[in-house]
């Protein structure tokens, strides 16, 4: 009885000590994201976040840990922050995006495995918000922001007044962003030893997530195109061979990846649902029409850019070939989809897009069809019109 009561007062003491969580706990939390295995599959690079009470802002610092837990390393700690850390092809460098050296916009840097400190990498004048390696290691795709034009003044002893700011978008605001100007993303290309930039596409439309093919030869992304809003693209970096739109859908597809062959591309799509709520007008006034009838919406945040209306579908996982052709819906079903990861091919028919937790097949039957897969033609390898992505 006597080592029961001795065993059973620790507990007790722990129970005592619980207590309600309030406001200021959120200080004490520290947020780990963005794991990424190294390619030897011995280490872990991710990000530690955390709140600074005094100065009211979130920063983020790079951690290192073995597969097993036996062994975890600080790699950085500035005031700064890095995130979206990277492992090189070879696994000797680990690349991030980081605001130092009193930028307001992040940049590129590169740190050594061996020892050293952080190189900068990139130094363009909009900032750099994702990069991904060239399976060679000679190169990176990066996502940059057009710079912001300098603002002038015809007599130099008078302030400079800025410009007016033009509304013309349904999200003309967002958190940490402030208002939204017609300045874009778009791919660049960063060659690592020379390092020097090279801006790959322009125009008046966002470019997003660059995925190298396995073999470096073709470069996928996301950007505006025909019938409508986003869709993908692909360049060949075979000097000016041109860039070809590679899906024709009614919907915006998103974070595409590469099947480990290269030969077929999965990515994540909005499935409309048919609207549970109908609105009835009465009929039309003689010589008048009505416009079309308002959508009932579920939730704040209801209209997303690229995407349109969040609450009328929901997210699945696609297959299609990458020289074109039939997209694959293969999950179905009333919930949605996280992004797609491939499994290292196992048999004659070739990898298979698994899901997080490690399923390779999804909750239910996959789909036959989807009403928002269209036919996807590949057009030739001419370099695209200027109305394009260039």
């Amino acid at each position: 009885m006597i080592i029961a009561a001795l065993l059973l007062a620790p507990v007790a003491a722990r129970a005592q000590a619980r207590r309600a969580i309030t406001a200021t706990d959120i200080y004490r939390f520290k947020a780990v994201g963005e794991p990424r295995i190294s390619p030897d599959g011995q280490w872990i690079a991710y990000t530690v976040g955390v709140v600074d009470s005094a100065k009211d802002s979130r920063t983020s610092d790079l951690w290192m840990v073995r597969w097993d837990g036996s062994q975890t390393l600080r790699l950085t700690s500035t005031p700064g922050g890095e995130s979206d850390p990277r492992w090189s092809p070879d696994g000797r460098w680990i690349s991030f995006i980081a605001t130092r050296e009193g930028a307001k916009k992040g940049q590129v840097w590169l740190l050594d495995r061996s020892g050293g400190e952080s190189q900068k990498l990139t130094d363009i004048a909009g900032g750099v918000s994702e990069h991904h390696w060239s399976p060679d290691g000679k190169r990176l795709a990066v996502v940059a922001h057009d710079a912001e034009p300098k603002a002038t003044s015809a007599d130099s002893t008078k302030p400079v007044i800025p410009k007016p700011i033009v509304i013309d978008r349904v999200t003309f605001k967002r958190d940490r962003e402030g208002y939204r100007d017609r300045l874009r993303d778009h791919v660049w290309l960063v060659d690592v030893a020379a390092r020097t930039s090279q801006q790959l596409t322009t125009g008046d439309f966002d470019d997003d997530a660059p995925r190298w093919s396995p073999d470096g030869s073709k470069l996928l992304f996301i950007a505006t195109g025909q019938p409508t809003g986003m869709q993908l693209w692909v360049r060949f970096m075979d000097g000016d061979a041109g860039t070809t739109q590679l899906t024709r859908l009614t919907e915006a597809p998103t974070e595409p990846e590469w099947s480990p062959d290269g030969s077929q591309i999965a990515f994540r799509m909005n499935v409309p649902t048919r609207e549970t709520w109908n609105i009835a007008l009465p009929a039309q006034p003689k010589g008048a029409k009505w416009t079309e009838s308002p959508r009932i919406v579920q939730r704040l945040n209801y209209r997303s850019d690229r995407i349109g209306f969040t609450d009328d579908g929901y997210q699945h996982l696609f297959v299609m070939s990458a020289e074109g052709g039939q997209a694959r819906a293969v999950t179905n079903g009333n919930w949605n989809h996280s992004a797609a990861r491939w499994t290292p091919a196992t048999s004659s028919s070739g990898p298979t897009p698994c899901w997080p937790g490690g399923r390779t097949s999804a909750p239910g039957p996959p789909s036959a069809s989807c009403t928002c897969s269209s036919t996807i033609t590949r057009t030739s390898r001419a370099p695209r019109p200027a109305s394009s992505p260039a």
